[in-house]
C-alpha cells in the first residue's frame, strides 16, 4: 500500500500537468504581453523556506522592468541589464562585474524574466480554487521536462491590470521560493539609463570585465 502511495504521489503531478487549459494560457497569455511592453516599478520581497529544515528567510528588494531590459537590487547587491550587457555590483566591496549573460542565466535572477520563459516551457491551468469573479487569478504552471528541479510554479495576478501579484516556486528538495510583490505601478516611460552602470555615481569602484 505504501509502495502505491508512493507512486501515485510521483505520477500526480504529471497526471495534473497532462493539459493546459485553454483560458488559462490565454490569461497567462495576456499577462507576458503586459509584462513585455508595460515599464513597470515595483517592490518585492522573496521568501525562501525549507519545509525539511523548518527554516525560513525574507529579503527586500526593488524592480525595475521595461521589455527585456532590468534594474534589480537586493539587500547590498545591483543589478543592471540593457538588454546585452549585466552588470552586478556588490556593494560591500564596491566592485561591479560586467558581463553578457544567457537568457537562462537572466531567468534565474530575475523571477518575471523567468515567468516569460515558462510561457514556452510549462503546462498552465487555473488553480482548483481560482475563482473567476475574484480580483485576483490563481494559476498553476508545471513543466514539461520532468528533469527540472521544480515541480510547480504558483502564480497569482489581478484579474483587470494582469499585475503579478506573487509567484511561488516549489523544488522537489522540499525547499520554496516566494516572490511578492507591493508598490506595484505600471509607468507611461522608463528611460533607458535606468538599466545601465553609470560609473560617475560609483567614483571609486573596482570593474570586472568578464566578456
Amino acid at each position: 500500500m505504501k509502495k502505491f502511495l508512493a507512486i501515485f504521489m510521483i505520477c500526480l503531478p504529471l497526471a495534473i500537468s497532462a493539459q493546459t487549459d485553454s483560458k488559462a494560457k490565454a490569461f497567462f497569455d495576456k499577462t507576458i504581453a503586459v509584462l513585455q511592453n508595460t515599464p513597470i516599478q515595483t517592490d518585492f520581497s522573496v521568501v525562501y523556506e525549507n519545509a525539511v529544515t523548518d527554516e525560513h528567510e525574507t529579503k527586500q528588494g526593488k524592480l525595475l522592468l521595461k521589455g527585456n531590459k532590468f534594474y534589480f537590487a537586493l539587500e547590498n547587491m545591483e543589478l543592471f541589464f540593457d538588454g546585452k550587457t549585466q552588470w552586478m555590483y556588490m556593494q560591500d566591496v564596491d566592485e561591479v562585474s560586467v558581463s553578457e549573460p544567457t537568457g537562462k542565466e537572466l531567468s534565474e535572477i530575475n523571477p518575471i524574466l523567468m515567468v516569460k520563459e515558462f510561457r514556452k516551457t510549462h503546462m498552465v491551468q487555473f488553480d482548483a480554487d481560482d475563482a473567476a469573479t475574484s480580483p485576483n487569478r490563481l494559476l498553476n504552471l508545471y513543466p514539461l521536462d520532468k528533469s527540472v528541479d521544480h515541480f510547480k510554479v504558483a502564480l497569482v495576478v489581478k484579474e483587470n491590470t494582469k499585475q503579478i501579484v506573487s509567484i511561488k516556486i516549489s523544488f522537489k528538495n522540499g525547499t520554496s521560493t516566494l516572490f511578492s510583490t507591493k508598490n506595484y505601478q505600471m509607468l507611461k516611460t522608463l528611460a533607458d539609463s535606468a538599466f545601465t552602470f553609470d560609473k560617475s555615481k560609483y567614483p571609486n569602484v573596482m570593474i570586472n570585465d568578464l566578456r
